[in-house]
């Protein structure tokens, strides 16, 4: 990894970090070595929020997602977050719900750092393949966040 890269994460104490490419493009290995960089915790944000659903801590709508992923990170989670399979929070049961605006205020009093499973293609961020239920795409002006792509290993 470009130890750039790293003194980034490290040199901020808050705000959003994404690392965004499609999968396989090493998402989840970057993480893995950032966190322990930093010695921080890694969660696996579809488990977490499907044993949440699953033991009914949590009513899987966007409104309960976002209030309830607010409160436990306010209560839970220490000064940085690395958030993994971030999936769910992406897809249609949640359309309403507006992930990096909900992670980025998030942020606002910690450092979160997350894997995206996306395609960046100029200004533009696609989730998921056209015609699959879940497609949607965000300009990149749309998201108050630090973009790394992992296809051109840059911030963007």
């Amino acid at each position: 990894m470009d130890l750039q890269v790293l003194r980034d994460f490290e040199n901020n104490n808050t705000g959003l970090f994404c690392l965004i490419g499609p999968s396989g493009s090493g998402k989840t290995s970057l993480l893995k070595e950032i966190s322990a960089s930093i010695n921080c915790k890694i969660i696996n944000l579809n488990r977490f929020i499907s044993e949440k659903i699953y033991t009914d801590e949590l009513n899987p709508d966007s409104q309960n997602i976002d209030l309830f992923l607010r409160n436990h990170a306010r209560k839970e989670w220490n000064n940085t977050i690395c958030l993994d399979n971030t999936e769910v929070v992406f897809s249609k049961p949640f359309n309403d719900l507006l992930p990096f605006s909900m992670f980025s205020s998030i942020s606002k009093n910690m450092k979160i750092i997350m894997t995206v499973s996306a395609r960046i293609q100029g200004d533009l961020i696609y989730f998921g393949d056209t015609g699959h239920v879940d497609y949607k795409k965000i300009s990149r002006k749309d998201i108050d966040a630090q973009i790394f792509s992992l296809d051109t290993e840059r911030w963007i």
